[in-house]
């Protein structure tokens, strides 16, 4: 093989662009090794959050099933409570979501070891629905309220029959009948079957009384088809009632079956996301270590060749600097190393080589140089101190006169501004006293004015009161005359109540006498005697309430009488009030009267107060404006000598440059 052929591939292989470059490609070798470790390992954590995220996903809509059926329960039971038809509206509203809630979690991945119960489980609320239809319609049929379906035709038939017994007065009939209806009452209450028997027990013995009483047999026929029609409706009822009542039973059946097959669901959907969370923290743990692991090779592998790659490129380059840094201190003495390597080091080398001669020839050329600048700088600096001379004396000249002028105006500024201020504490104190003397006057005058407000409204209590006392009068005519009727209305109240008392002990001698006839009856006159003593016991009760409210309306017309006469003493007591009040009403008028005319004078003083006041700060505005421009002029002295000192020491700096040019 020729070497020369192979020369040019060998130099490359030894030169920095060939060594960067493998730096660049091992960089480059390294990010994407990471990269791809980085790539993998998040897709396995990705995948994993993805099958979490599914996991929850079941849990939640696991969980908002659970909530939707517990509503769709509280909606059954609230219908059940109330039958309001909105109600069932609602329930069927709830049942279809429950469905979809299923539905959507019946189609995730995740839910394939539960697919079978969700399935069970949507079977369950669709069986829940129908049976909850059913009983609305079983409900419906029983009757919204008691006028319609089963509880209206059994309410129908029930005063069908009271009518007709009340019609016949058959009180053994009507007694049979009470019964009837309370094992009735006791039924729906309850609902324990036993009241049925003994509604077909009572059935029986009215039929019996109902054949020995005394009726034709026409109306005993109507009695007996009316009972009939009642006896079959309470039946229709009670059967309804039991068919309710095991439809219930089925719901709670169905409900029960729900929540369980839920709870299983729920569980299995927790456990899956307890197990997904803990899979993804292996995933992200074992993800960590591999990324880690990764990078410590990687980076381990770059440090090793880097370091290699940068010490065979800095340590020429480092020979070579040390060269340049002899040269630039002046050491032309100094060996070039790597002048004859077939890289850049050695092109470098070789021009720091031509830089090393040139600084030879350069070092002489600025030898010469430097004596011809030094003749010509010393024959510049001979005319620049000549020309500094000359400026000082012109400027310098200026400048100190500018200098007392402006300390001269400093002063005569200060004087103006002492002078305005003894001016204007001057008016201060006049304006204090005058103010003073303004305060005081007005706040005798609003004093007199409060006075004369005061007196004017006594004037008025005075007048009010007066008036007040003459329709007190009046009112207490009115007032007596009213009680003379209301002893007259106590009088014939307690006519009434004597003829009330009467009636009551007439009333108590026809209920003994009542009483007395039903025991000569026997057992049939026993539910009259109640009722006789009852009337007994209500006259005997009005008797005494007729002698307590006597007693009481007695009592009024005496308190009546006294009244009356108090009301003419206090009558005479208003008049002479009256009069006193029209006494002070005149002397009031004529203090009004000296009381203005004082408010007066002292409005006028307080009013020549403040125009004093008034000039008093014109004279201190003024005062203060001349301080003010007192001020102005001081601080604008001050600043003429600050800028004439500047100025000064800008002329010397000024010279200081040029003498030392």
């Amino acid at each position: 093989m020729n070497i020369n052929a192979i020369r040019p591939f060998l130099s490359y292989l030894t030169s920095i662009s060939f060594r960067i470059f493998a730096l660049s490609a091992l960089s480059i070798a390294a990010v994407a090794t990471l990269s791809a470790t980085y790539f993998i390992a998040t897709e396995r954590k990705t995948l994993q959050q993805e099958r979490q995220q599914e996991f929850e996903r079941l849990a939640e809509l696991s969980l908002h099933a659970e909530v939707q059926s517990a509503h769709m329960r509280t909606l059954e039971k609230e219908f059940l409570l109330t039958q309001n038809l909105e109600l069932l509206k609602w329930y069927r509203r709830e049942n279809l979501a429950v469905q979809s809630t299923l539905q959507k979690m019946a189609v995730l991945d995740v839910a394939s070891s539960s697919r079978e119960s969700i399935t069970d489980l949507t079977q369950g609320v669709a069986a829940h629905g129908q049976h909850f239809k059913t009983l609305s319609a079983a409900i419906s049929r029983m009757g919204e309220d008691e006028t319609k379906g089963l509880r209206g035709a059994l309410r129908a038939a029930v005063h069908d029959v009271e009518d007709r017994l009340e019609a016949s007065d058959l009180d053994p009939l009507t007694i049979k009948m009470l019964m009837m209806r309370r094992h009735e009452k006791d039924f729906i209450i309850r609902g324990d079957g036993k009241y049925i028997e003994r509604i077909k027990q009572r059935h029986k013995e009215f039929d019996r009384l109902l054949a020995e009483a005394a009726l034709p047999q026409a109306e005993k026929a109507q009695v007996a088809t009316l009972m009939d029609q009642y006896i079959a409706s309470f039946l229709a009822y009670s059967e309804q009632s039991s068919r309710i009542a095991n439809i219930q039973t089925q719901l709670d059946s169905a409900f029960d079956e729900v929540t369980q097959i839920m709870d299983e669901v729920l569980g299995k959907a927790s456990e899956g996301e307890a197990r997904a969370h803990a899979e993804l923290l292996r995933v992200t743990n074992q993800t960590d270590q591999i990324i880690l692991l990764a990078g410590v090779i990687v980076l381990l592998a770059s440090i090793i060749l880097g370091f290699l790659i940068a010490r065979s490129i800095s340590r020429p380059l480092k020979d070579l600097t040390n060269s340049m840094l002899q040269l630039a201190d002046g050491n032309m003495r100094v060996t070039v190393r790597n002048a004859n390597a077939a890289n850049e080091i050695g092109e470098m080398a070789r021009a720091v080589e031509v830089f090393k001669t040139n600084a030879i020839r350069t070092k002489e050329v600025e030898t010469q140089q430097e004596h011809e600048q030094a003749r010509a700088q010393a024959e510049r600096q001979s005319s620049f101190n000549q020309l500094a001379n000359d400026f000082n004396h012109s400027v310098g000249r200026i400048v100190e006169e500018l200098a007392q002028s402006s300390s001269q105006l400093s002063v005569t500024a200060g004087s103006m501004t002492q002078i305005a201020q003894d001016a204007l504490a001057r008016a201060n104190m006049v304006d204090r006293t005058s103010l003073r003397a303004t305060e005081n006057a007005e706040m005798v005058a609003s004093a007199m004015e409060e006075m004369n407000a005061s007196i004017r409204e006594i004037n008025g209590q005075v007048a009010r009161s007066a008036n007040a006392a003459h329709r007190a009068a009046a009112a207490l005519e009115n007032t007596t005359t009213q009680m003379t009727s209301l002893s007259s209305t106590t009088d014939r109240i307690g006519e009434v109540i004597s003829m009330i008392s009467e009636i009551a002990q007439q009333t108590n001698l026809l209920a003994l006498n009542a009483t007395i006839e039903s025991a000569r009856v026997g057992e049939a006159g026993k539910g009259f005697a109640v009722v006789a003593s009852e009337v007994k016991a209500l006259a005997t009760e009005t008797s005494k309430a007729t002698d307590s409210i006597a007693k009481l309306i007695h009592d009024v017309q005496d308190k009546t009488r006294n009244a009356a006469d108090s009301i003419i003493d206090v009558r005479q007591a208003i008049e002479d009030v009256s009069g006193s009040t029209r006494s002070v009403a005149a002397a009031m008028e004529q203090q009004e009267a000296t009381t203005q005319q004082v408010t007066q004078n002292i409005t006028e003083a307080a009013a020549g107060t403040r125009d004093v006041s008034e000039g008093v700060t014109d004279l201190k505005g003024s005062s203060q404006q001349t301080q003010s421009a007192a001020r102005s002029v001081e601080e604008a002295a001050q600043e003429l000598n600050g800028q004439s000192q500047t100025m000064k020491d800008q002329v010397a700096g000024f010279l200081r440059t040029v003498r030392s040019a």
